[in-house]
């Protein structure tokens, strides 16, 4: 990845929440623990075949997907193998 994406403050909380809630690993989470973790999100937008991230990258991001697709591609010997998209 060649630019350097900009990450805003999550401004619209409120819509977020709902999105939270359906979060397999949020599931336990009390609605005011729901709003405390959305406060430390940020939203950064990406265009269509843009790579969020790339096979051995440094984790440091959790991604949610809000709108749009996601591919995961791993790539074998050169050979790229589509994983899913969801």
């Amino acid at each position: 990845m060649d630019d350097k994406k900009t990450y805003e403050p999550l401004l619209d909380i409120e819509n977020v929440l709902p999105i939270l809630n359906k979060i397999t690993i949020f599931a336990g989470l009390s609605d005011p623990q729901l709003y405390k973790l959305s406060r430390l999100l940020s939203s950064v937008s990406y265009k269509a075949n843009e790579t969020v991230f790339e096979q051995g990258d440094e984790p440091g991001n959790i991604y949610i997907v809000k709108k749009g697709k996601v591919k995961l591609v791993i790539w074998e010997d050169g050979i790229p193998l589509e994983l899913i998209v969801f």
